[in-house]
């Protein structure tokens, strides 16, 4: 069985603190290798918790959101 992991990023900043591209890299912490296809949203707190932006992983875990 496959485990889903996902990940939320938290941004409290103003939008003009943020760049304009937010790039990382997921992994699965019990096996130790790249999430792919998992599921990355970026929610903007200062506006009630809404989503930003959301993208998914690629098959070596890496993402990139455009802010």
């Amino acid at each position: 069985m496959r485990a889903i992991l996902s990940m939320v990023l938290f941004i409290g900043f103003s939008s003009a603190a943020l760049a304009s591209n937010i790039t990382g890299l997921v992994r699965n912490q019990s096996r130790g290798q790249p999430a792919a296809g998992d599921e990355v949203i970026l929610i903007r707190l200062d506006q009630g918790m809404q989503q930003e932006e959301h993208t998914r992983t690629n098959a070596h875990g890496a993402f990139s959101l455009n802010v």
